[in-house]
């Protein structure tokens, strides 16, 4: 601006040339100055440091005061079981306590990990039996399942996941065949089925927990033939360690505890007078890594 008003200045009053040159000369220094000036202003960061938010304090006694409120809202919730609530109180109650003690402290978390339970439960209830109405018999015993994992396992929830898999197995032809082969104790054929049955259904567990079973009672038909040798051979050990692992997987049949009597009296009878102990538990051990020896 000011170089404006110079060349104005020079234009409109006639001076001689020499003081008109350095009047003009002056002008635009000046100008340049300036601006020089004002940018450079320009460019300073600022180094005004910004507000810091105000934080507000809470003192213990307004802390302990607020769980002690909480704790009670909360602790009557679960009385009239509105776990929602609960849940929300306690919740509450433990972030004002904060990292103060109280005697009620523990309890509170106690109270606020059952009502998460029951609200989990709740509604793994409700989706299984709407997914159950759904016909969605998978879903239905998968939700069936959280709830004994929430809650524990009753007859009411063991019935309702044999209701999925008995509905599973009407819409399915190829699980319907492997159940009624494993019936049978075709075990074999069993593990065929279901291993057609998974190429259109997957690996769902029906069929996982099928071809276990049908894997297992192979191994235990195996072992009776073995251990009935072991005695007619007087292997005592063996053929109690085989009735032994027998009895694991069908559990304590007449068959399975006949012949552990009879390998451990004729264990006692050849090593009678000798201070041999008696047969006891097999070596859970080595039987596991002798099936992992053969499984390689």
């Amino acid at each position: 601006m000011i170089t404006a008003i110079a060349y104005r200045v020079v234009k409109c009053a006639p001076l001689p040339r020499v003081v008109s040159l350095a009047f003009f000369i002056t002008a635009l220094t000046v100008s340049l100055l300036s601006t020089s000036t004002f940018a450079a202003a320009e460019d300073k960061p600022n180094t005004t440091p910004p507000a810091t938010p105000a934080t507000t304090v809470v003192d213990e006694a307004t802390s302990r005061k607020t769980f002690a409120a909480d704790f009670e809202a909360g602790s009557a919730a679960v009385k009239e079981k509105n776990w929602t609530l609960a849940r929300s109180k306690f919740t509450s109650a433990l972030k004002a306590l904060g990292d103060y003690n109280d005697v009620d402290k523990s309890t509170a978390q106690v109270l606020l990990n059952k009502a998460e339970r029951a609200l989990i439960k709740d509604d793994a209830m409700y989706t299984a039996n709407k997914l159950m109405v759904l016909k969605q018999w998978v879903e239905a015993e998968e939700a069936f399942r959280k709830v004994v994992e929430v809650s524990g396992e009753t007859e009411t929830l063991r019935n309702k996941v044999l209701e999925c898999r008995k509905g599973l197995e009407g819409d399915s032809e190829e699980l319907k065949k492997a159940a009624e082969l494993s019936k049978a104790s075709k075990w074999k054929e069993a593990i065929e089925a279901y291993n057609k049955a998974s190429d259109k259904l997957g690996g769902i567990r029906i069929i996982r927990d099928g071809l276990q079973t049908a894997n297992l009672n192979i191994e235990a038909d195996d072992l009776t033939k073995k251990s009935d040798a072991y005695l007619k051979e007087k292997k005592w050990q063996e053929a109690f360690d085989g009735y032994k692992r027998i009895m694991q997987i069908r559990g304590e049949t007449d068959e399975v505890k006949r012949g552990i009597a009879a390998a451990q009296a004729g264990y006692a009878e050849d090593h009678k007078g000798s201070g041999e102990k008696p047969l006891g538990p097999p070596d859970d051990k080595k039987i596991e890594d002798k099936k992992v020896e053969e499984k390689k």
